[in-house]
């Protein structure tokens, strides 16, 4: 398999040259290859959610280089890197505009970096295709097109975000923790929907989660950082064998040489 991203050398440093700095990583690197489904665990400040900031842009590195598809994307703003890159947040309403309607919502992203304005994306001879698409989440929503999105559920918004992000062609999904504000059953229909969008569209899908047994039933590929390093990381077969508990042990472990 060719790699899909590559982060050589990366440097990221909070609150540079001030009482406050904290060095997230250094010397850092790491690399995706195409159609892998990697889930990312760790506790707080490991790094987790640094790593997607880095990827998308939001946050700039102070060195190395940042590769999609062989491309050199460091100097991409975020907007640019979004075309190729699809991101679903921990808050639903981040990824969805609440006010507007799931119809409205569906045109815009898939109007998404077209210079086309509001009236053209309302096209109505899509009304159907939009009423297909919805029909396949299993929600109940392909009767609700014309129902504000702030009305629905997390567990409905978050279904909406997931086929948002992924109706224009993506060369990378990043999932940032979007099980977490969900309850238990949402949760599991979330993460079922997920997999099967990954699978179908083939997408190249990295999940930062706090849920151990998403992480270890889900995906092709683990990952568990602690202070800006991987000290876990398992695919294929080995990935397969992974326990929940290991994981579990590993956790205490670091929080034992940690001090806490």
């Amino acid at each position: 398999m060719s790699s899909i991203l590559r982060l050589e050398n990366i440097t990221k440093v909070f609150f540079l040259g001030t009482i406050d700095e904290n060095i997230v990583f250094k010397d850092f690197s790491l690399e995706i290859e195409e159609g892998e489904f990697v889930s990312v665990i760790g506790s707080n400040g490991s790094g987790k959610t640094t790593l997607l900031n880095i990827i998308t842009g939001s946050l700039p590195v102070e060195n190395g280089s940042i590769y999609l598809k062989d491309k050199l994307i460091n100097k991409d703003k975020e907007y640019i890197r979004s075309r190729m890159i699809g991101r679903v947040f921990q808050d639903p309403s981040i990824g969805t505009a609440p006010d507007m309607t799931i119809a409205e919502n569906l045109a815009l992203a898939e109007n998404k970096g077209n210079t086309y304005g509001l009236k053209f994306a309302l096209n109505k001879k899509k009304i159907n295709e939009y009423r297909k698409l919805l029909k396949s989440l299993n929600l109940g929503l392909e009767d609700k097109l014309n129902v504000k999105v702030k009305t629905l559920s997390g567990g409905q918004r978050q279904a909406l975000a997931l086929l948002m992000v992924t109706m224009k062609p993506i060369d990378l999904l990043l999932l940032d923790e979007h099980t977490a504000a969900l309850d238990p059953k949402s949760s599991e229909e979330i993460m079922k929907l997920t997999e099967r969008i990954v699978k179908e569209k083939h997408i190249t899908t990295i999940m930062v989660t706090h849920n151990l047994r998403f992480a270890v039933e889900y995906g092709t590929h683990l990952l568990m950082f602690n202070k800006g390093e991987i000290v876990v990381d398992k695919k294929g077969q080995e990935k397969e064998d992974t326990k929940v508990d290991d994981l579990l042990k590993t956790f205490n472990e670091i929080s034992i040489e940690c001090g806490n």
